[in-house]
């Protein structure tokens, strides 16, 4: 299940990249008022800095998910 979740994440990222090209593309083509272009290309602005923050700071492979049991080590387990 953590891995399904840890993918889902990724693909919400690839969709809301896809809805921010789609909103550019109409803001070139359609002709709208200023104030709703600006607020188009506000958005690819966070957008690139959620990106170069994820550049940035990466993803700590080797801790432990917090989301995951814990597994107990049995030869540390005394009875």
């Amino acid at each position: 299940m953590n891995k399904i979740g840890s993918l889902l994440y990724f693909v919400v990222c690839i969709l809301q990249a896809f809805n921010t090209f789609i909103d550019d593309l109409f803001a070139f083509i359609i002709t709208m008022p200023t104030a709703h272009r600006v607020a188009c290309f506000r958005d690819d602005i966070v957008f690139l800095i959620y990106l170069y923050q994820r550049w940035l700071y990466p993803v700590d492979k080797s801790r432990r998910d917090e989301s995951s049991p814990m597994v107990l080590d049995d030869s540390k387990k005394k009875d």
